[in-house]
């Protein structure tokens, strides 16, 4: 469930991890059809607070 509710903060491959910009992706309950995508990125600064903007935590199960 990425589209829909709010956008995704998101870091991306290639901006260093300190970097105070982010992409937030997925769109919102306010955006234009063209917005609402996993592949479209709006550059955000992370360092801002937005109603529209919120973060999913993702765990990588290591293999044994």
């Amino acid at each position: 469930d990425v589209y829909g509710n709010v956008g995704e903060w998101c870091h991306d491959a290639g901006t260093p991890f300190n970097s105070n910009v982010h992409q937030n992706r997925g769109g919102e309950y306010r955006s234009t059809q063209r917005f609402l995508n996993s592949f479209t990125g709006t550059p955000t600064n992370s360092l801002a607070a937005f109603s529209t903007t919120g973060f999913r935590i993702v765990r990588i199960k290591e293999s044994h």
